[in-house]
């Protein structure tokens, strides 16, 4: 998979990487009977829970607790 090498060169780089994809990839087979999706359904750009999933996953990643919108 791309996102592997890329990943594994930036490392070899000494640059921390996040991987995204296993959040953003659980929670669109979350959505997959008709809950909230991760992804804008004609863009491949984040919709609002897409940023939440983000969101999420950097605050732990950081040692963050961030709180669900209102």
């Amino acid at each position: 998979r791309p996102q592997r090498e890329l990943r594994r060169a930036l490392l070899e780089d000494g640059v921390e990487t996040i991987d995204l994809l296993p959040a953003l990839a659980r929670a669109a087979r979350d959505s997959a009977d008709g809950g909230p999706h991760v992804f804008l359904r004609q863009w491949r750009h984040l919709d609002r829970r897409g940023h939440a999933v983000v969101a999420r996953r950097l605050g732990a990643s950081l040692g963050i607790t961030l709180l669900s919108p209102r």
